[in-house]
């Protein structure tokens, strides 16, 4: 059984409690790179996520008879994945633990950039649907904007690392945590 098809099942019965799905999953990978070592037939798949961060998934075949390139990428990139589970669950759960501390997420689009060379000027507001809310949540920006409907957000960058990194139709979560 397939990610999507555990995944299928889950919506069938109704358990669409937060949880990762392989389209959240899928989300977070920003590239992929694969290497086969030279005389060998050990396949590495390099995946570098949103923030960052590098996960790597390995295959190798015992008998190199039986070794195809295109299989020994698409298993050490479904080992690779499955790494990002972990990280994931991990973080959900986090968030979910924390609601009592009054955390709230909303998911903004960045409207604006206005670059300076010493700042950038960034405008956000609420991703948004005018054809109404689905019941299911499995349009996730659609479920967002049933609970924060409208958001304005203006920002001035000055971090020279991040002056031009914040993109028109960018979606990005932000959490509020009371301070104190």
């Amino acid at each position: 059984m397939t990610d999507n098809d555990i995944e299928n099942e889950i919506q069938k019965k109704g358990l669409t409690a937060p949880r990762i799905t392989p389209d959240d999953l899928e989300k977070v990978i920003v590239s992929e790179t694969y290497h086969v070592f030279a005389g060998s037939t050990f396949t590495a798949c390099l995946l570098t996520l949103k923030n960052g961060y590098n996960l790597i998934g390995e295959s190798a075949c015992v008998s190199p008879e039986n070794f195809n390139a295109e299989i020994g990428r698409a298993i050490a990139r479904k080992n690779a994945v499955n790494k990002i589970w972990a990280l994931e669950g991990y973080l959900l759960r986090h968030m979910l633990v924390n609601r009592g501390d009054h955390v709230m997420r909303a998911k903004l689009v960045v409207n604006s950039v206005d670059e300076q060379e010493e700042f950038s000027r960034v405008t956000f507001g609420a991703v948004c649907k005018s054809d109404g809310y689905d019941t299911d949540g499995s349009d996730e920006n659609n479920t967002f904007s049933k609970f924060t409907p409208t958001a304005d957000l203006d920002m001035v960058i000055q971090n020279p690392e991040l002056i031009g990194s914040l993109q028109l139709g960018d979606e990005y979560y932000v959490d509020f945590t009371k301070a104190g």
